[in-house]
């Protein structure tokens, strides 16, 4: 492996058991990478690694105008940054990371019931209280 290039933020390993599998996971985003498809060390294997880095680059800029951009900008301020206890902060972190599928929606297209139906979704998943603070 010492003339293979190691792409950064991957995680490449071998099972310890048999069959003895390769994996590999990007680690930012916990994605795997399917090595039937992308065997190790080819260049459909870096190319693939390419695409979930940049994926995850693109990801992290927010558009102007979206609940991410309200979001951003709330975790910017300073009642965000030190009004609050270190619990309240981490509890409102755990919405926002929920609320991350869906944060390139324009705030306009918040209507009552779908509110209600993210609410009742998160509700389901993560237990009713969750639901409530999302």
């Amino acid at each position: 492996m010492a003339d293979r290039k190691r792409p950064k933020g991957f995680q490449i390993f071998q099972d310890k058991e048999p069959p003895f599998r390769w994996r590999c996971y990007y680690r930012k985003t916990g994605a795997v990478i399917d090595l039937d498809k992308f065997p190790l060390w080819t260049m459909e294997f870096y190319g693939e690694c390419y695409r979930l880095s940049q994926l995850h680059e693109k990801s992290e800029t927010t558009r102007a105008g979206t609940l991410g951009a309200l979001i951003k900008k709330y975790r910017a301020s300073p009642a965000f940054q030190s009004d609050i206890s270190d619990r309240t902060r981490s509890d409102y972190q755990k919405c926002f990371d929920y609320l991350k599928s869906i944060e390139d929606t324009p705030p306009t297209s918040f209507t009552p019931p779908l509110i209600v139906n993210i609410r009742n979704k998160a509700g389901e998943s993560k237990g009713r209280k969750f639901g409530s603070y999302v």
